[in-house]
């Protein structure tokens, strides 16, 4: 019985240090290799060497619930892109919006922008399900309202679907917040560690899935969602890879969140995009087949061996308990003492203290704490799929 724990022990470090550090290492080693072979393939073209004519048509699609906040800021900024005009039509749906949304988008004309309101609010899934089959133009592109697109980001992220293997581009997520605290910056530094790997990945293949908050797609390449759908950013370009098509990720097209919420407004919003998580998993599951080769390896890498990995967290205590060996005792020791400064982070978060030693173990926890919490309201189908701001 000995020898089994200290397999179980042995089996947890090893998946947690592949899925956190073998794979990310893997995929850069991978990347580099790929660039040796493939430095005769053409190069995407550079947004400045394409005229105008040659752009696609775009059709950008930002979706709105009870945005008056933020909406009026976001579409100046979307007409202030920098793409010809006639080749770019501003799409805003407006999904049952009750507050002053829908008297803010009836403002702009419909040379600017085309306004769909829609009632009752039906969610997100639905109104991409309604609209996007609507469109004419050859691309679709879709963001959050909240977010902000650098002038140069369209054309950046549109330039990729010069080659034809590309069905999907994705853009960067980034913030831009007066909050200086620990979780902020914490944060930062886990979308630093996304970016990275996401870069790699698309240069190896396909990135995992897209930023929600700005990424486009072939619209023939669209098909509808499931009407519970979660998340679409993720559903929508990994059915392109299944396709056959690259999801490539733009480092250089930004889109800036000034958005921040409250500790308990963060953790329910984790809650919902792991519940989301565990779906798409299940609907993608073909993609776990080997014979997908690079594709399988990637997802399975960074989707469900990090979904799986706090289930590997929680298991690794009770294994070193069973195991005999001072070794053992050692790692339980460290981990209790994890376990404790992730708590005291927690504790501060209150406090107003800024300890960074104390809050990396509280982040680490409180984000695989909400995968636990978003399995469970995934067996359970316990999660509305209406968004809600927090």
């Amino acid at each position: 019985m000995a020898l089994f724990w200290q397999i179980v022990v042995w089996l947890c470090l090893g998946t947690l240090c592949y899925t956190f550090v073998g794979y990310p290492l893997l995929v850069f080693m991978l990347a580099h290799v790929r660039g040796w072979f493939k430095r005769k393939e053409a190069k995407t073209p550079e947004a400045a060497s394409i005229p105008d004519a040659a752009w696609p048509t775009v059709r950008f699609l930002i979706l709105a619930y009870n945005e008056e906040r933020v909406i009026r800021k976001k579409v100046e900024n979307t007409l202030d892109l920098d793409y010809p005009r006639a080749r770019l039509q501003i799409i805003v749906a407006s999904d049952g919006s009750t507050d002053q949304t829908n008297a803010m988008l009836s403002c702009y004309g419909a040379h600017e922008i085309r306004f769909i309101p829609l009632t009752p609010r039906q969610g997100k899934t639905t109104v991409l399900n309604q609209v996007i089959p609507t469109l004419d133009g050859e691309i679709v592109v879709l963001s959050d309202a909240s977010g902000l697109v650098r002038p140069d980001a369209l054309k950046k992220l549109i330039r990729h679907f010069q080659n034809d293997q590309v069905g999907c581009v994705s853009g960067v997520y980034s913030f831009d917040t007066d909050d200086e605290s620990l979780r902020s910056a914490t944060e930062k530094l886990y979308w630093h560690y996304e970016t990275i790997l996401k870069k790699y990945e698309s240069r190896v293949h396909s990135t995992i899935g897209a930023h929600g908050a700005l990424y486009g797609f072939r619209r023939e390449l669209f098909k509808p969602l499931h009407k519970k759908t979660i998340n679409d950013d993720f559903i929508v370009p990994m059915r392109i890879v299944q396709d056959g098509y690259r999801v490539q990720y733009e480092p250089e097209a930004i889109v800036v969140e000034d958005e921040s919420t409250t500790l308990n407004g963060e953790f329910n919003r984790r809650i919902r995009i792991n519940v989301g998580n565990f779906q798409q998993i299940y609907m993608l599951r073909r993609l776990c087949n080997p014979s997908r080769g690079i594709v399988a390896l990637q997802f399975i890498s960074h989707k469900v061996l990090r979904l799986a990995s706090p289930f590997f967290i929680l298991t690794l205590p009770f294994a070193c308990m069973f195991a005999p060996g001072a070794f053992y005792r050692l790692l339980l020791d460290l981990q209790i003492a994890f376990y404790l400064a992730g708590v005291l982070g927690f504790v501060q978060e209150y406090l107003g203290l800024r300890m960074r030693y104390l809050y990396l173990p509280f982040y680490f926890l409180m984000g695989n704490l909400s995968t636990v919490f978003g399995f469970a309201r995934f067996v359970l189908r316990k999660q509305s799929i209406l968004w809600k701001r927090v």
